[in-house]
């Protein structure tokens, strides 16, 4: 997907992907039908295969946005889905001694 979007391209790609949440803004820059959702993602492709402009426009969003993407934003992603967690999860230190 992120090569897609650096070529300038719309996306089309199920919901339940990981990056999803990060880069694709529904009908902006793509489309996020549901897995396993055929004629939501063939009505999708449909749109954007029809109207050359609306590909064109959402392509450029997928530019814009993955060009202001990187580890930055990446780690504050793996953070915040770290932060979401339900459980908590407790571990005794490592300590490691040198031994003769």
């Amino acid at each position: 997907m992120n090569e897609a979007m650096c070529a300038g391209l719309p996306v089309v790609v199920s919901r339940g992907v990981g990056c999803v949440a990060d880069l694709v803004e529904d009908g902006v820059n793509g489309y996020t039908p549901a897995g396993g959702d055929v004629d939501a993602l063939a009505a999708a492709l449909r749109v954007l295969i029809d109207d050359d402009a609306l590909r064109q426009r959402q392509g450029q969003a997928s530019l814009t946005r993955i060009l202001k993407w990187g580890y930055r934003e990446c780690l504050e992603g793996i953070r915040s889905a770290l932060a979401d967690l339900d459980c908590v999860i407790e571990a005794e230190p490592i300590v490691r001694t040198k031994t003769s």
